[in-house]
Parts: structure tokens; C-alpha cells; sequence
């Protein structure tokens, strides 16, 4: 997919049409985009944010820059040959990405990472799932040639930094066989092979040669060139372009076909800032309880990214989740993209989340989560450097370490409900007891603290506010966004393998299909070794991967799996008695009315987990909430130059309160 910058020539599809940017237009306060339309020429103006709200909307996508042109899809899985060859050539590709194109400076970067292979700074990484075993290189005994590297690099600049670029494109060599070739080989499928006779393949591939030797007597006699003669695999290729459903209603008869291509249908199923960004998780030190009963639900995850250069934080994401892969995904998506709802989402808070953009380098440490191949493959399609903090060396990512604490002392210490980081600080206070936050007070009071208090305080280091650091430093133009939103969710999905069948595609016990997938066997095949991506926190629907197409399926229980994290359906599956989806819907619905009828039933379970529950069934609709007592403020110290807030903010019901202290004296 790769990722774009908004600026001149770029090249985009909005609403299925074609367009390029022409130029930026500044009015005012606001910017606005030139853009032609580029079959008629026609131009357009349209704001910024409406561009921003369409391309997460989905309806706009960015395909590439100046004359180059979309190409081939790179969602498909690699084989380790490709991963291998991706690894050999990305260093040399990224070490003279912002050299001249000379050959004297090529030739001397080129050496330097020949050495670093040869010294073994650039180890071969296993691509066979296995931690203990490595996969050998491929033997190579010179560096690649100069003008190699540069066409390398052209490649990856034009598709976006794309690392799949890198690869060499297929080509097809039937272009060089003459059309009588071809057609000698198709007359010889129908005649031997296309048959109720269903003779072997061998009879075609010798119909084959005899028509085209046939041929070759008559070009002979008229000067004409001759043609070559198939082999087997020639005719085997040609046979594997006709529909796998047309060759076997032609040897089995079509009502044959009908039945070993039938499919169980299911719903009609109509997806000089950011140069490095750190990311990482903590738990709050923050008891949180049931929107409704007031049952204490355990202390929420926070996935944070936080850009290096203006301490802007980029992306959160908040909830019950442990870290996982699911969390790092929701975090980085959350990220990459302008956050266009948030006025919406919260009309009371007073300033925008204005930081997005896809990084250049994500630093991480070593937890499982952050050497997943779905992330690697995730950062190598969207041109970020993934980089690995030593072990035991916190100082490596200190700015999100650093952020977790403020975010706990500022947010969380103070509040009733607290845990306290160390036990001896506790004392004899009991956080069950004491826990009072809800969870859309805190996701609230989050949003509050970093739009109107984090990114508005000046930063000793920075010796100004995050927010105007960013405005100072980072433009439009700048900032690199994913060029789809739909291919993104892609992206960050978990892949697994499947074969889908008549029956569609098996995931954790649920089926999935679309009129999509049906297609694909109609096409290719009726049992075919598939590859699906999943969102893990809504298995409601999963994108299949075949054949160079991406096509979404829908699970055939809907009702059921719509917004449903993989984690839940797994706790429900567990706690069903039968192995069936109309069991773990009734499951489902008996959990809700555990969850939301008998909090007394569910005092007596177990506490882990229980907020990973009230984060998926969400809040009951009632028409009068139980009140719980307001949190007591944490308090913040600035000074009146540092930055203006509203005594509106303050006395917003229902989120945390932060006491704001001026020139020594409070409001």
C-alpha cells in the first residue's frame, strides 16, 4: 500500500475518479487543496479536513505520486524467498535513500552494509515461526551493483516506501508465444480433455504437439516462422487460467458442478515531526467500575505512541485488553490517521488532537507483541523502521516511560480508587473499596488530560507546549498518511491460514462467507488454501486473500460475532456447554444478563477479566443512571503563562475535575 505525503502531484481516487493535486491554496486560517480531475481536466477546490475526513471515511484514496501508477496488491502472503529477498535488499535501499544518485557515493554506502553482512550486524531472521532456529541466507558472495540499488530505490520512493516494491515483478511469458500457439493448445483442451470422456491430461498436451507440428508444415510451405512445441507444464498453465467451474462442468456435467462448487450462503456482505515515535504499554494505577452496579472491574491497559521530537502523543488506545498484538494495532491506527471525530466524540473539551502521521522509526522493546510478523510486515508495507530497545536499557524509549508517569501521577494518583505503583505507599487503603471512576469517565478525562492540559503545558524540555512545537515544525505536506484506510485494516489484521470450502471459511469455530468468497471458488477452485486477516477486537467480519484479490466475509452468526473481540468469544466458548454458535449466542445474552441483573452473582466471580467483559458488552441504555461521588481532583500545577484554560472546562459534569493552580492561587 505504502504511505503519501498531501502535497503537489499528488495522485488520488475519490469516489471512484481519478485526480491530482495541483497546488495548496492558503484562505485565511484554513488550507485548501487544487485538485484536477485528470480525464477532463476539470478543477476543484476542497478544504483539508474534508480530504482528512474522507480518507478515513474510506471514500478517498491516496494510489501514488507524479506519473506513478497503482500497481500490483502487496497484502498477499510472502514466501520466505521474498521475506528473504526484502531483507537482503532494504538496508542497501534505505542507506542511500537520501544520498545523491552518483555512483562514487552508491558504491561506497554499498560496501559499508556489505561489511555490516559480512560482519553479521544484518542477521538472517527466521521466517519459520521458530525463536531457536534461524533461517540461513541465501549464499551471496558480492554486493549488489550500484545501478541495482538505485532502480532498487525508485521503486520503493514511488510505491511510498513500500518494501514489497522491492520484489521483482512476475512476468508472464505467454506474451512470448505466438496466438496460434495459445489457440492450438485451447482447441486441444476442449477436443481431448474438456470431455465426458475424462481422459487424462496427457491426451490434450499430445493434441497439443500434433497441432502445432501441423502448423509448423504449413508455415514451412509459406516462409512463415514456426512455433514451438508445448510441454506439459505449458498446457497445465493454460489450463489454469479457464474457471476451475467451467473445466469440471465440462468433464462432470454442470449440475456435477453446482453441487461441489455449492456454497452455504450467509448475509450479503455490501472497509521533521514523526521522524521517530516510541510506543508502549503501562497499566493505569486506577480502579475502575460497572457503569451501572458500581462493581469494580480491575485496572485498564494504556497503549501509548508519543512522537520523539514534540512530545506530542500520537495515539492511545485504552481498555481491559492485556498487551497484545490487538492493542498495538488499535493504538498504531489510532495514530496514523487524523482524528476528525473528536469534536464530536467529546464536544466539551476545548482543543483538538491535532498530532497524526505514520513515523519513519517505532521504537519498542522486545515483548512478543512488538516481534509479531504481522507488525513487521505492517511497518514494512507503511515504510517504518522497526527498532528494538536492548534488554534492561528503559533510557532507550525514556519519553514514553516518562509520559506513563506523568500520565499516573497527574491522572490517576489522588483520584479514589488509585492502586498506587509501590505497595508501601498503600498503606491500608483498599482500591475495591475506594473505586469510583467509570470507564467513559476515564476514557473522557484521558481525552481532557492530553488535549487541554498535556498538549497546552509547556514541556521543560521542549521550553514550550507540545501542541505549539508540532504547529512550528510539522506541515501538511510533511506528514505521511496511509494512502487507504480499508487496505490499513488490512494491514494491521492478524493473518492466519484457512482453506475455504463449501462451506466458507472456518475461524475459532464461526463460519464465514460472502457472495465475494463464493466467487473466488468459482474461479480458482472449489477447495482453495486461503489466507484471512482479522481484526481481533471485532470477528464480525475477516478479509480473505487469494489470487492477487482481497474479498470480505461475514460471519454466517452475525448476530452473534458483530463486535466481538476474539478474547470474549473465546471466554464464551469456554463457558458453553456445546460446541455450537446458537449455544454461545444464548451464552452471550445470558453473560449480559449476569453482567447488568446479578451484581451480587457477579461479585462472586472472578475478578480478571471482568472489565475485558464490561468493555465489550458496553453500557446498559437505562434512563437514569446510579450516581456514583465524584472524583476528587488531581491537581496540576502551572503558571498563567504556560497556557489559557476556560473555567468551562473545569465544570464539565460527569469527567474528572483538574484543579488548576495560578499565580499561586486556585480556580
Amino acid at each position: 500500500m505504502g504511505v503519501f505525503h498531501i502535497q503537489k502531484n499528488t495522485v488520488l481516487v475519490l469516489d471512484g475518479v481519478r485526480m491530482r493535486i495541483r497546488k495548496k491554496v492558503q484562505q485565511g486560517s484554513g488550507n485548501k487543496w487544487q485538485l484536477e480531475e485528470t480525464v477532463s481536466g476539470s478543477i476543484q477546490q476542497m478544504d483539508e479536513e474534508e480530504l482528512f475526513r474522507l480518507l478515513c471515511k474510506g471514500n478517498l484514496r491516496i494510489i501514488g505520486v507524479g506519473n506513478h501508477l497503482e500497481g500490483k496488491t502487496t497484502h498477499l502472503k510472502l514466501t520466505d524467498d521474498e521475506k528473504e529477498e526484502i531483507s537482503w535488499r532494504l538496508p542497501y535501499v534505505k542507506a542511500v535513500l537520501r544520498l545523491p544518485a552518483t555512483q562514487s557515493t552508491f558504491e561506497a554506502t554499498i560496501d559499508e552494509v556489505w561489511k555490516k553482512f559480512q560482519s553479521g550486524e544484518y542477521p538472517a531472521k527466521s521466517h519459520s515461526g521458530s525463536s531457536t532456529k534461524m533461517r540461513r541466507r541465501k549464499k551471496r558472495t558480492r554486493p549488489p551493483g550500484w545501478v541495482s540499488v538505485y532502480r532498487w530505490r525508485n521503486r520503493y520512493v514511488r510505491a511510498g516506501h513500500d518494501a514489497y516494491a522491492l520484489l521483482n515483478k512476475d512476468r508472464d511469458r505467454s506474451e512470448d508465444h505466438h496466438p496460434d500457439f495459445e489457440q492450438a493448445i485451447d482447441d486441444a483442451l476442449e477436443e481431448e480433455y474438456l470431455t465426458d470422456e475424462k481422459q487424462a491430461l496427457q491426451e490434450a498436451v499430445d493434441a497439443a504437439k500434433t497441432k502445432c507440428k501441423e502448423k509448423n508444415e504449413e508455415n514451412e510451405r509459406l516462409g512463415l516462422k514456426l512455433l514451438d512445441i508445448p510441454s506439459r507444464a505449458e498446457v497445465q498453465k493454460r489450463l489454469k487460467k479457464m474457471p476451475a467451474f467451467d473445466v469440471y462442468a465440462a468433464r462432470f456435467g454442470r449440475d456435477a458442478a453446482r453441487n461441489k462448487f455449492r456454497s452455504v450462503e450467509g448475509h450479503t456482505v455490501t472497509s521533521e515531526p514523526l521522524e521517530r515515535a516510541e510506543i508502549d504499554h503501562t497499566p493505569l494505577d486506577l480502579f475502575v467500575v460497572d457503569e451501572e452496579h458500581g462493581l469494580p472491574l480491575g485496572r485498564p491497559y494504556i497503549t501509548a505512541c508519543i512522537d520523539d521530537f514534540t512530545r506530542c502523543i500520537l495515539g492511545m488506545y485504552v481498555g481491559f485488553v492485556p498487551p497484545s498484538y490487538q492493542s498495538v494495532a488499535l493504538c498504531l491506527k489510532h495514530a496514523f490517521l487524523p482524528k476528525v471525530t473528536q469534536a464530536e466524540d467529546y464536544p466539551d473539551i476545548q482543543n483538538s488532537w491535532f498530532a497524526y502521521g505514520v513515523m519513519r522509526t517505532l521504537t519498542c522493546d522486545n515483548a512478543p507483541e512488538f516481534h509479531s510478523e504481522p507488525l513487521e510486515n505492517g511497518c514494512n508495507q507503511l515504510g517504518i523502521n522497526l527498532e528494538y530497545a536492548p534488554r534492561k536499557t528503559g533510557w532507550h524509549k525514556a519519553k514514553i516511560e516518562r509520559l506513563f508517569r506523568t500520565m499516573n501521577q497527574q491522572v490517576a494518583h489522588g483520584t479514589k480508587g488509585t492502586t498506587f505503583s509501590n505497595i508501601f505507599e498503600r498503606g491500608d487503603y483498599n482500591p475495591e473499596k475506594n473505586a469510583v471512576v467509570r470507564l467513559s469517565t476515564l476514557q473522557r478525562g484521558l481525552q481532557m488530560w492530553v488535549r487541554d492540559i498535556y498538549h497546552q503545558k509547556k514541556h521543560s524540555a521542549l521550553n514550550m507546549p507540545p501542541e505549539t512545537m508540532w504547529k512550528l515544525h510539522a506541515r501538511t505536506e510533511d506528514i505521511r498518511v496511509p494512502g487507504d484506510r480499508n487496505s490499513l485494516q488490512i494491514i494491521m489484521g492478524r493473518p492466519y491460514p484457512r482453506r475455504l470450502t463449501h462451506k466458507g471459511i472456518e475461524f475459532a469455530g464461526l463460519y464465514y462467507g460472502s457472495e465475494a468468497v463464493h466467487e473466488l471458488r468459482m474461479q480458482y477452485g472449489s477447495v482453495l488454501d486461503a489466507e484471512i486477516r482479522v481484526n481481533e477486537a471485532d470477528i464480525g467480519e475477516i478479509h480473505v486473500l487469494y489470487g492477487g484479490q482481497i474479498v470480505v466475509a461475514r460471519a454466517l452468526k452475525f448476530e452473534y460475532a458483530e463486535g466481538l473481540s476474539l478474547w470474549l468469544h473465546e471466554q464464551i466458548k469456554k463457558h458453553s456447554p456445546k460446541y455450537d454458535p446458537d449455544t454461545w449466542l444464548a451464552a452471550k445474552q445470558r453473560l449480559k444478563r449476569l453482567f447488568r441483573g446479578e451484581p451480587g452473582a457477579l461479585a462472586k466471580s472472578g475478578k480478571r477479566g471482568r472489565g475485558r467483559v464490561a468493555e465489550q458488552l458496553g453500557p446498559k441504555e437505562v434512563s437514569g443512571p446510579k450516581p456514583i461521588p465524584q472524583l476528587p481532583a488531581p491537581v496540576v500545577t502551572l503558571e498563567a503563562s504556560d497556557f489559557n484554560i476556560s473555567s468551562e472546562m473545569t465544570e464539565i459534569l460527569d469527567i474528572p475535575r483538574y484543579s488548576v493552580v495560578r499565580n499561586g492561587g486556585s480556580s
